[in-house]
């Protein structure tokens, strides 16, 4: 499939501090969902996130996700966007202390150091949109 873009409105929310819901597939097939800080790079996502969570084993075994922005300044608006996972190990600490930054206005060991001590290896999830479906975003 190829890459779709946003409309200027969904990155503008994207850019803002809205929180998303990520969906991968489990192993039997279920649903399962997680909420978290998300980055935008042009038409693609991203989100930082620790190795050892379900997502990413989700994300390992079958890379397809979707995510899900619901900002909630705009209940009526939403954006479901479909697409493939793929991993970057380099720099993911740097892309968690951005997204710290962008929804705190400090980094993650300055915002959160109890859980920057015992953060495990982390990994950046990004996500080149496949489809986007929208209602005033």
């Amino acid at each position: 499939m190829s890459p779709v873009h946003m409309s200027e409105k969904l990155k503008e929310v994207l850019d803002s501090r809205v929180f998303v819901t990520v969906a991968t597939l489990q192993p039997d097939g279920s649903p399962h969902q997680s909420v978290v800080w998300v980055g935008r790079q042009g038409d693609n996502l991203l989100f930082v996130t620790g190795v050892d969570k379900v997502k990413v084993r989700n994300l390992r075994r079958d890379p397809r996700l979707s995510v899900t922005v619901n900002p909630p300044d705009d209940p009526y608006g939403y954006a479901v966007i479909s697409g493939t996972a793929r991993f970057e190990s380099v720099g993911a600490r740097e892309r968690m202390d951005e997204l710290a930054v962008k929804y705190t206005g400090k980094t993650y060991a300055e915002h959160n150091p109890q859980s920057y001590a015992t953060l495990p290896e982390l990994v950046t999830i990004h996500i080149t949109p496949e489809k986007i479906a929208a209602r005033f975003l």
